[in-house]
């Protein structure tokens, strides 16, 4: 069965909370006006939490072109996220940070750099290499996390990175934070408990 905005709305409330954010990774993305206020509508009507839709940096979540971010904010999206997907090009991210800076948004960032993850299926390491298995190493997380920061930096804006997995990616947060630079992160109870430490 696929999860609706009334049963996702109603495990929420079930699992004590009052409060959820949609992701745009749905089918369809959630990446125009129409489907905004249809998620709002549709909780409105249907839901018995608060739900805040979160739309697309870019259209289809492809990483190519941006949404048209103030008409999203404008229609009630509360923040902006490829979420499951970096964006890849620097040129789109740079300017995603630029605009939600006077929107007053936030950018959420899922960091990895597809050109070294390819085919990885688990943290590259003894693991990987015993189980013969892909892995993905540190760096393709760390080189988009300093990125990401130094952008946000550039562009005084305000960005999330979305579930750490590496000590390292953690290190560059914590060095961007005292820099002041405007940065939050977190870790998903999976990648702090599932590891190969």
């Amino acid at each position: 069965d696929k999860e609706t905005i009334a049963t996702g709305a109603a495990a929420a409330a079930k699992g004590g909370f009052t409060s959820i954010a949609c992701m745009p990774n749905t089918d369809p993305v959630n990446d125009n006006r129409g489907l905004t206020e249809y998620i709002l509508s549709e909780a409105k009507k249907k839901a018995v939490v608060n739900i805040f839709p979160i739309a697309s940096i870019t259209k289809g979540q492809r990483g190519k072109e941006l949404t048209d971010m103030a008409d999203l904010v404008d229609a009630g999206a509360v923040a902006f996220s490829d979420d499951g997907q970096s964006v890849e090009s620097s040129q789109i991210m740079r300017r995603a940070l630029e605009y939600s800076k006077p929107l007053n948004t936030l950018i959420i960032e899922h960091c990895e750099d597809k050109n070294l993850s390819s085919e990885g299926v688990m943290h590259e390491g003894y693991y990987s290499y015993l189980f013969g298995l892909s892995g993905i190493p540190a760096s393709s997380e760390e080189i988009m996390v300093a990125r990401d920061t130094i952008l946000a930096q550039e562009a005084e804006a305000n960005i999330h990175i979305a579930h750490l997995s590496v000590k390292g990616a953690v290190d560059i947060v914590r060095n961007a934070k005292k820099k002041k630079i405007k940065v939050t992160a977190e870790v998903t109870p999976h990648h702090l408990l599932l590891t190969d430490s």
